[in-house]
């Protein structure tokens, strides 16, 4: 069966929709493309980054320079493609991904590479020493099967996705508000 054509302006799809088809037909499994590619494909779409990872709680697994050092900070990799959310039918029945799919292959590697087996005693320690707005995270993400981002990560994130002259613009922007907010909490001195 052939899949409708992300780009159809007959199709009434959702962005989240038409992403996926995007993905499926344009990328392929197993290939990888850019933000701005992304941001090309649907130029003028608010929150189209979004849209994209909300393919994540239908079991598609989309990697990053984070779960894969290969990778630059600007690519992605489309791994598995999931549930085939262009269908109505399978989107409404399909049980959304409560916790992050296994590790792929490549994350395996990386996982493996990066972090050595700890000792469970050694890890109920280490938890307990938390302080407990830590320990709710740690929870959270436990259960969850991932870390979630902070808001500062992610605008770094979204930093690093801009041209170099704008990410210097923004640099200079944020240095200049920090040392007013400086200045404006120093007491005056004669």
């Amino acid at each position: 069966m052939s899949l409708p054509r992300w780009n159809d302006p007959r199709l009434n799809l959702g962005s989240m929709v038409r992403v996926a088809l995007w993905l499926a037909t344009e990328v392929g499994q197993g290939n990888t493309f850019t933000q701005k590619d992304l941001r090309d494909a649907f130029p003028g779409v608010a929150q189209i980054a979004r849209r994209m990872r909300d393919l994540r709680d239908y079991g598609w697994v989309l990697e990053t320079s984070r779960e894969d050092p290969t990778l630059s900070t600007e690519e992605l990799r489309l791994t598995t493609i999931g549930t085939p959310v262009w269908n109505a039918q399978e989107r409404r029945t399909a049980q959304l991904v409560r916790a992050a799919p296994p590790f792929s292959a490549t994350q395996e590697r990386v996982h493996r590479r990066s972090v050595q087996p700890s000792d469970p005693d050694a890890v109920r320690k280490q938890v307990a020493a938390l302080p407990h707005d830590d320990k709710v995270l740690v929870l959270a993400w436990l259960v969850k099967g991932r870390r979630d981002h902070t808001p500062a990560e992610q605008a770094f994130n979204a930093a690093q996705a801009l041209p170099p002259e704008a990410r210097q613009a923004l640099m200079t922007q944020l240095a200049d508000d920090l040392v007013g907010q400086i200045k404006e909490t120093r007491p005056m001195t004669d």
